[in-house]
């Protein structure tokens, strides 16, 4: 029997968890949009529903949270609130 090599989890499930952070947190700043349009977003794709300063908003936390998730495993990476700042602009 041959060893199972370690996969990250891409599935429908962590793509729905990750829309639900996004959506929780930005509504937490005010911007409400449904999660099916955070997930389009979370995509990359357009949703169709939101204001364009929502789904500006929503595309601003995907890339900063993408970004510190993809550099969490450098041993000197420090997250720091300009260094989300930065991310957005």
């Amino acid at each position: 029997m041959s060893p199972v090599e370690p996969r990250r989890w891409s599935g429908s499930l962590r793509r729905l968890s990750f829309a639900r952070n996004i959506q929780g947190s930005n509504s937490i700043e005010g911007y409400d949009a449904r999660l099916d349009d955070v997930a389009a977003v979370a995509l990359g794709e357009q949703p169709l529903d939101s204001s364009e300063e929502t789904r500006l908003a929503l595309e601003g936390y995907r890339n900063a949270m993408t970004y510190v998730i993809q550099r969490a495993d450098d041993q000197d990476f420090e997250c720091s609130v300009s260094l989300l700042k930065s991310c957005i602009s």
